[in-house]
């Protein structure tokens, strides 16, 4: 299976950390870290409904790549809390805007911030087992902040507004998809908090179960870390991917972060922000292993293991 290429709307409009601290929604210290990070501002869309960001995105991935929409059988919408209204069909809305009548439209979700990447799994394993070689899957996924604490990520980071789409086939041109392992573990899920607002997660699970799920998709693989050119993360604390580094023994820099600093976090979007922002720099070259490595909130994680191809992704961005 092979992501075929992808596209993402990051809207003009940003949300600086000045007017973030002038609205009161962190402290000056929480502010400073913000600064410390590179985190100057997010791209924020306050004008768009989240169904007309996932229709603009779906309208630029179908038209830049030129995708058929008979040929696509799957979409896949990863769904975090306010990701898209329960009140409309947006499926329904999908199928009739696009002509994608011949695909199944389902979302993904309970996996928080994991959800897009269980997606591309979710959609590569449906077509393997019951499409034909030619079909496709699109994975479509939405951030619309409603609230302004839904932005609120203290000193790490703040919640931008955005869209991204990608899609995979087994008869396209792409990055191959040569392994995946997803984590879930009882001891990091935050039960405390729904009984009496404590927010005590014993975070060192969360490294160990990283480091595990690495090594089982690399073994998977049959790569070693070494092979591993860059490690594209979702965009939450720095901090995390600075500890991880150290008790994996790599280097730092292995880790892609600047995500963080261009995009803010974006929940199920800032991973397809990342690669696709990653494919356009040219900051992978044919042939490279990579890794796709996504930690939810709660500790649920989700890892894949891919090889850049010979023909390197069309992307398109859209500002």
């Amino acid at each position: 299976m092979r992501i075929g290429g992808a596209s993402v709307y990051s809207p003009p409009d940003r949300l600086t950390a000045e007017a973030w601290l002038a609205q009161g929604e962190v402290t000056q210290a929480e502010y400073e870290q913000l600064k410390q990070t590179g985190v100057t501002g997010v791209a924020v869309d306050d004008v768009s409904p989240a169904p007309v960001m996932m229709e603009r995105v779906m309208e630029q991935l179908l038209d830049e790549h030129r995708l058929p929409p008979d040929r696509i059988k799957l979409v896949l919408l990863p769904y975090l809390y306010y990701s898209f209204p329960w009140t409309q069909n947006v499926f329904t809305k999908l199928r009739e805007r696009f002509g994608l009548h011949a695909a199944l439209c389902v979302s993904v979700r309970d996996l928080l911030c994991s959800n897009v990447l269980m997606a591309l799994y979710v959609g590569s394993k449906l077509l393997e087992r019951f499409a034909d070689n030619d079909d496709l899957a699109v994975v479509l996924s939405v951030e619309k902040c409603l609230l302004p604490d839904q932005r609120y990520g203290g000193g790490h980071f703040i919640t931008g507004d955005g869209a991204a789409a990608a899609y995979i086939g087994s008869s396209v041109l792409g990055d191959r998809l040569l392994a995946f392992r997803s984590s879930a573990d009882l001891r990091t899920l935050q039960q405390g908090k729904s009984r009496d607002g404590r927010d005590e997660v014993p975070d060192y699970f969360y490294y160990v179960n990283l480091v595990k799920t690495i090594r089982q998709a690399l073994s998977d693989a049959r790569v070693r870390i070494s092979d591993i050119r860059l490690i594209i993360p979702n965009n939450v604390a720095a901090d995390t991917w600075t500890m991880l580094s150290k008790l994996m023994k790599v280097d730092r820099s292995l880790f892609y972060t600047e995500g963080l600093a261009i995009f803010g976090h974006i929940n199920n979007c800032d991973l397809l922000h990342n690669w696709e922002h990653i494919s356009r720099s040219g900051l992978l070259a044919p042939g490279d292993y990579y890794m796709l490595l996504t930690l939810g909130s709660g500790g649920v994680i989700c890892c894949a293991v891919c090889q850049r191809d010979s023909a390197v992704p069309v992307t398109t961005s859209r500002i």
